[in-house]
This record gives C-alpha cells, structure tokens and sequence, in this order.
C-alpha cells in the first residue's frame, strides 16, 4: 500500500520447460495479491470509520440475523457476537415495517423513527434507518440505530429547551 515490496512471487525454472503463459500467470497473480490487500485495507479503514459512528450499526444476512455489530451498537444494546448470532432481529424490533425494509430498493437509505428495541430488561426507544446491499451471498441489511435520548439532548441544546419528564415517565 505504500509502495514497499512485501514479498516475491518465484516462477524461476528451466528455461526450455517454461510455458509462454508463465509470465502472464505470475502478473496476474501478482495483481491478485495487491488487490487482496487493498481490500483487506479498505475492509479495516471501513470498520474503524463504523466502530467510531456515534450510531449503533448491526449488519444482518438475508434472514434478518446479525452478522457484524460495531462498538456502539455492542456497548448501547448490551449485545455481542456470536451469543445474539441466533436472534432474529424482526423480533427487537417489533416496530419496524420489515416488509418494507426488505423491499426497499432505492439507493438512498429508509429512515423510520419511534421504534422500540426490545431487550430483556427494557425497550430502547430509537430512531432507525436501514439500506441494503446485494452479494455473492444475498442481501445484506444495515440497520443504524440512534437512540431518541441523545436526538432530544441535541434537539434541546441546540433550541434551549429542557424536557421536565424521561421515556420512563410516559405511560400507554
């Protein structure tokens, strides 16, 4: 990535038993590699820019199961890998229109608000946005959740209001 050599890819040999493809091969392979690595780097540039979001962001597989969560959404949700890997995910977040989610084929992302995050002590009242993105392997969800207290907090500051009552003092 920084233009050092890290290794060297050997196709020495006879030379009468060389193949006029030899060349060709040890490029591509080369080209293989560099682009190998240049993902992996992008991977782990993407996943520090995540684990720094002030949102919590869950990836899920096609099932709607996590396959990836960032630092916020583990410290937030008090969830981690692989002991949430079995939970479905429409179950959390009974809230959610999950039809419309997985339906949702425009590039720009699907923003709902007013959700519950259902854990085992409580209900975490979020705002939510979701996208999804097609592999090789099917389609993956990205869900960001914000939790609607910080959304207050900055909707407070920023308008010099204070809210006398919490989440907890609402009753339905």
């Amino acid at each position: 990535l920084d233009g050092r050599s890290i290794g060297v890819l050997d196709i020495s040999g006879n030379a009468e038993e060389a193949h006029p493809h030899t060349l060709a091969l040890a490029v591509a392979g080369a080209f293989s590699i560099e682009n190998m690595m240049s993902s992996v780097h992008n991977s782990l540039l993407m996943r520090t820019a995540l684990n720094s979001s002030h949102e919590s962001i869950i990836l899920l597989n096609d099932n709607f199961f996590p396959i990836w969560l960032n630092l916020t959404a583990k410290q937030t949700l008090s969830l981690f890998l692989p002991q949430i890997a079995t939970l479905d995910f429409r179950k959390l977040l009974p809230d959610l229109d999950w039809k419309t989610v997985a339906d949702w084929n425009h590039k720009e992302p699907l923003f709902m608000t007013d959700v519950r995050f259902l854990t085992k002590q409580s209900a975490i009242h979020c705002s939510v946005s979701s996208s999804s993105a097609m592999s090789s392997s099917g389609r993956t969800y990205t869900i960001a959740l914000q939790k609607q207290e910080k959304l207050i907090q900055s909707v407070n500051k920023m308008s010099g209001n204070r809210a006398k009552y919490t989440f907890d003092d609402i009753y339905t």
